[in-house]
């Protein structure tokens, strides 16, 4: 006969499919401390389940700085997505070129998938990040911060920012490099990331995975779980 189980028990077992589980949420919400927020961060990226890389290069000899939406919650218009100063961003990233003009071109590359399977994927799948490595072709590209927003078409639910400028340790012999650790980090549906590349500049950033709300695999870990498969 089979095993019968209760909802609640269906429940817990399910929880037990998200790796790396942070536990309850914070109390304090970091987009309500106020516009521009860098505020203090931990002295290591946390440990990842993963990560996923985007290389953006903005070159020719007409190039200009653009802003560039990295994660475009849940818009799919570039001109919904803004910066800080409320300016539609020239570009929502995805795979191949994003812009091209008379000798200007800005083109972007994902690994170790695609940038549209990823952003694709987050849509659905909410995702936490512990962390960002920044590599640049020259350290002038630090000065442009990286915004994440939330997205309401109720209300305006704030935004906060990190300067890549703040992270840079004179201790390092690299001074084209930073990490950033980052605690209230999530990419979903609800968040936007925007930042700027300066004009003939090339950034590669790595977004640090550190857990994932994955609904497919808590659904077939729980009727595995039930059938008694493990």
């Amino acid at each position: 006969m089979e095993k019968l189980i209760s909802i609640q028990e269906l429940e817990e077992r399910a929880k037990m499919n998200v790796r790396n589980y942070e536990g309850a949420p914070a109390r304090r919400n970091p987009y309500e401390l106020g516009r521009n927020y860098d505020g203090l961060a931990p002295q290591a990226i946390a440990p990842a389940l993963g990560s996923f890389t985007m290389t953006i290069v903005n070159n020719g000899s007409a190039a200009v700085d653009q802003s560039i939406a990295l994660l475009p919650a849940y818009f799919t218009d570039k001109a919904q997505v803004k910066n800080s100063a409320g300016v539609a961003v020239a570009a929502i990233v995805a795979e191949g070129q994003i812009i091209s003009t008379v000798n200007a071109v800005v083109t972007a590359t994902g690994k170790p998938k695609s940038i549209n399977e990823f952003l694709a994927f987050v849509k659905l799948n909410p995702v936490r990040i512990t962390g960002m490595k920044i590599k640049v072709d020259d350290s002038s590209q630090f000065v442009n911060d990286i915004l994440f927003r939330k997205e309401s078409p109720l209300k305006d639910l704030g935004y906060i920012t990190k300067s890549p400028a703040n992270y840079q340790n004179s201790m390092q012999n690299n001074d084209k490099i930073v990490e950033i650790p980052l605690t209230d980090a999530q990419f979903d549906n609800q968040t936007s990331v925007v930042t700027t590349i300066g004009a003939g500049r090339t950034m590669t950033i790595t977004f640090f995975i550190g857990a994932i709300r994955n609904e497919a695999a808590m659904l077939d870990a729980a009727v595995k779980s039930a059938s008694g498969q493990y």
